[in-house]
């Protein structure tokens, strides 16, 4: 990794991540042939403009640390990202002025919540007017500020708690969106085994999410059991069969 530009990336990846145990290092994963495509294309003026580095806890509790361009995955450990903020790309002699470099930890979204809910909102409502801006005009405003702190405070609640479902491995992913090659993996029983599983495994989280979000039944002590009846949980339906 001659160019200083990819060093530079690197050395701050990895003060960035001190502290923090992954695999694989931050050489490495800059050094696969994709992730590398990444990085020169984000210094190009034509890439794209941002590149995250995020170590993230996998499945089996360690973290892994992965090179995307934001749209992959959400966040749930660290991210390292970098900006171009140059339009002309990123110069060997000015790398470290042509791109912004940050960290983000844990949720962002809740992060963002909490600075407009404690800090923007009240410093907003706590003024009855501002400047030279008319007292319609600033009510206005601060209305629609009030909105959307209650939208993001919605938000946030939304992406709380609920399931996380297993997907296929990544094996199956060479299966085209076809009709014929729907029908050949149809007839083949260990395609159709795993998808099974899996849609089983589906059906067993949502059924545990739904049971635990139903609320307690007022008849629920004196009353048999019931077929056919409807329970709303949060928005989704379940019918005791």
């Amino acid at each position: 990794m001659a160019d200083p530009r990819f060093k530079y990336v690197q050395e701050r990846i990895e003060q960035g991540l001190k502290g923090w145990e992954f695999t694989p290092s931050v050489e490495a994963l800059l050094s696969q042939g994709k992730n590398r495509q990444i990085l020169e294309d984000f210094m190009k003026p034509s890439g794209p403009e941002k590149m995250m580095i995020c170590c993230q806890r996998s499945s089996n509790g360690k973290n892994k640390l992965n090179l995307t361009t934001g749209q992959d995955e959400n966040l749930n450990g660290k991210c390292c990202y970098f900006t171009r903020v140059n339009p002309k790309g990123i110069d060997v002699k000015s790398f470290e002025l042509d791109c912004a470099y940050g960290e983000i930890v844990g949720n962002p979204l809740s992060n963002f919540n909490v600075v407009v809910q404690d800090v923007f909102r009240p410093a907003i409502e706590s003024e009855e007017s501002f400047g030279k801006c008319p007292e319609e005009n600033w009510k206005e405003y601060s209305g629609t500020v009030s909105k959307f702190a209650e939208m993001l405070t919605e938000a946030v609640h939304s992406l709380k708690g609920g399931i996380e479902l297993p997907m296929p491995d990544s094996k199956y992913e060479t299966i085209q969106p076809t009709q014929p090659a729907f029908a050949k993996a149809a007839v083949d029983s260990d395609v159709v085994t795993h998808f099974e599983n899996i849609v089983e495994k589906w059906c067993s989280q949502i059924e545990d999410l739904l049971d635990e979000k139903q609320p307690p039944s007022k008849d629920a002590d004196d009353s048999g059991p019931e077929t056919g009846k409807i329970v709303q949980a949060d928005g989704l339906y379940k019918r005791d069969i």
